[in-house]
């Protein structure tokens, strides 16, 4: 089936109406970031329509914005309209197919005890993906990625835990979903932890090594 070629109009009304929202709301970026469950830099790229939150997210923007139901059914059938649109440079003809990925069978990191490990299950996310090329995943994140950063986030001989916004980046241009994140988000922190310290990850619940065995 093939997606809708149009314009950007769809992606820039759904971004710009979370921007007049948020700007009316009194909030504060870092409240809402919290609300939302998600890192400052990541709000930013939604706010700029750089990247399309899932419908969890927007439930959560819809519910730190005071909105009722039906306001909030209709911002996410604007989400939806823009997640369906195809961005293509104007001028240029182009008759694109739309990257499916299955709503089930998403690859999860919870047992990896390591980077060497993540680095295995983002390898395995790129394959549920449909193993789109590294050049297709730089221009979706609209410059958050590197073909040379992914690669190595796939690929590096040295395996170590990725930067978070790009970790996050790569999860969202390959399909993930918001609310498939938590376990990616709990995942990298946890790593994070042990990799600080057993003593602090024993202050974190359930980030034991042996909670993951």
């Amino acid at each position: 089936m093939a997606a809708r070629v149009i314009s950007d109009s769809d992606q820039d009304a759904f971004s710009m109406t979370l921007r007049d929202l948020f700007a009316e709301s009194g909030v504060t970026g870092d409240e809402l970031a919290e609300h939302m469950g998600m890192s400052r830099t990541a709000l930013t790229d939604v706010l700029n329509g750089q990247v399309i939150p899932g419908d969890m997210a927007v439930r959560e923007f819809a519910d730190a914005m005071g909105l009722g139901k039906a306001s909030t059914d209709e911002l996410l059938q604007m989400k939806h309209r823009a997640r369906s649109a195809v961005r293509v440079p104007r001028g240029r003809r182009h008759n694109p197919r739309r990257n499916f990925v299955p709503r089930f069978g998403q690859p999860d990191p919870i047992r990896a005890s390591g980077p060497a490990d993540l680095q295995e299950a983002l390898r395995a996310v790129h394959v549920w993906a449909g193993a789109p090329s590294l050049r297709k995943l730089e221009r979706a994140s609209d410059g958050m990625l590197r073909r040379s950063t992914i690669s190595d986030m796939l690929n590096g001989k040295d395996a170590r835990l990725p930067e978070y916004d790009r970790y996050l980046t790569f999860l969202l241009v390959c399909g993930m979903d918001q609310a498939s994140l938590d376990v990616w988000v709990y995942t990298w922190r946890r790593l994070l932890a042990l990799e600080k310290s057993p003593e602090i990850s024993s202050w974190m619940g359930g980030m034991s090594p042996a909670s993951i065995r």
